[in-house]
């Protein structure tokens, strides 16, 4: 018995969420040309609002189809439009990948529309609360929702459970069907008839998402040193001691256009965030302890090209103690252009500094002697990635 939308949805509500491991496909050029679909006086009729959607792990193919190879990314989601087809009929051997037991063809007045899709790696992982919302867009009125199209996300190998879907459904022939993602406020979509994406400022906003960028840190490794004195106090001499700050950065996370904590990048930016890996030490380090207050947007800027140097949007403060405890690791993010292949981020640690002593209220203290801020270089360069 054919199913509708209603049916092929319960039967994913207990399909499996188990994933197996497939050889990675690279990105190409489309290739290759339809395959002519099976006979419709050997198919079965399908109802006008037939909807199946693949429940299983496994690749999926759909040799009746154009092979596309269209990214789709947005925070929480990213695939490849791999194939598409619209016409009368498909064959047994296509629609046997979501239980069909035999050809399959539309109703008259109506025509099947399939495609499939392969998981990608989205950039931030699902929650309950933050996850993309998939669903077909059918003759700018009707919408079908894609229930969990590759399964549950999994945050620590960061791969969805399936790595393919595979999706048929009935159309009124003729009529416009859109592949919408939406996420973060923000609807992208794809013509499923020709495989081209809607242009428009949602689309523009995610190209950070689609064309990655992958960053090379060169230079570091390395240690800021300066003197420091306490502020002679009633009875207290000053002390003298030497700050020691250590970077190891690492720009793992890229250029991305949306981050959870300050939401969509200004147009024509995007957010660069570096680990730092901070250490830091006060010698002597006995008493006092000395204590400092970093202002973060000040001590850290980053400079593109010839353009004027652009300080730190987050975190505003972090203190030396929160960094030597592990309580706090200095991740910095800056709102950059990113439209050069090199640019340089500079290190002079300023901020309040005090002194602790057991047995008095912490007392003033202040840097001395001129600074010689460090640096590292960003070299950036297109992420070449395997699917």
């Amino acid at each position: 018995m054919p199913l509708t939308r209603r049916s092929a949805l319960a039967l994913l509500a207990v399909g499996g969420l188990t994933g197996c491991a497939f050889k990675p496909i690279s990105w190409g050029e489309p290739t290759g040309s339809p395959v002519p679909t099976a006979s419709a006086d050997d198919a079965l009729e399908v109802a006008e609002d037939y909807f199946n959607q693949s429940p299983d792990s496994g690749a999926k193919m759909l040799n009746e189809g154009i092979t596309t190879m269209q990214r789709i990314s947005t925070p929480h989601f990213d695939a490849r439009l791999d194939r598409r087809f619209a016409g009368e009929t498909l064959s047994a051997q296509t629609v046997a990948q979501v239980f069909e037991q035999g050809a399959i063809r539309a109703p008259q007045g109506f025509e099947l529309v399939a495609f499939t899709l392969q998981a990608g790696h989205p950039y931030y992982g699902e929650t309950d609360t933050a996850r993309a919302a998939a669903e077909i867009l059918v003759a700018e009125s009707t919408v079908i929702p894609l229930t969990a199209p590759f399964g549950v996300f999994n945050d620590t190998t960061r791969r969805f459970a399936r790595e393919w879907v595979l999706v048929i459904l009935a159309v009124p022939a003729g009529a416009p069907v859109m592949l919408q993602i939406r996420d973060e406020g923000l609807t992208v979509a794809v013509d499923l008839r020709s495989g081209a994406p809607v242009v428009d400022e949602a689309w523009a906003a995610n190209t950070g998402f689609r064309e990655r960028v992958g960053i090379k840190v060169i230079g570091d490794d390395q240690v800021f040193h300066r003197t420091l004195a306490t502020l002679p106090t009633g009875a207290l001499q000053k002390q003298t001691s030497r700050f020691s700050f250590g970077i190891k950065p690492q720009a793992s996370w890229g250029l991305v256009p949306w981050n959870s904590e300050d939401g969509w990048a200004e147009k024509g930016k995007q957010w660069l965030r570096v680990s730092t890996g901070a250490r830091v030490a006060f010698e002597p380090p006995g008493n006092p302890a000395v204590i400092m207050d970093i202002d973060v947007v000040n001590s850290f800027q980053y400079v593109e090209g010839t353009a004027a140097p652009i300080p730190a949007h987050r975190p505003k403060t972090i203190t030396t103690e929160a960094i030597y405890n592990g309580e706090a690791v200095l991740d910095v993010t800056w709102l950059v252009p990113g439209m050069e292949s090199r640019a340089t981020i500079t290190c002079n640690p300023v901020g309040e500094l005090r002194a602790r002593y057991s047995d008095h209220p912490d007392v003033s203290a202040e840097f001395t002697g001129a600074a010689s801020p460090i640096s590292f270089t960003l070299a950036f360069s297109p992420l070449e990635e395997e699917w």
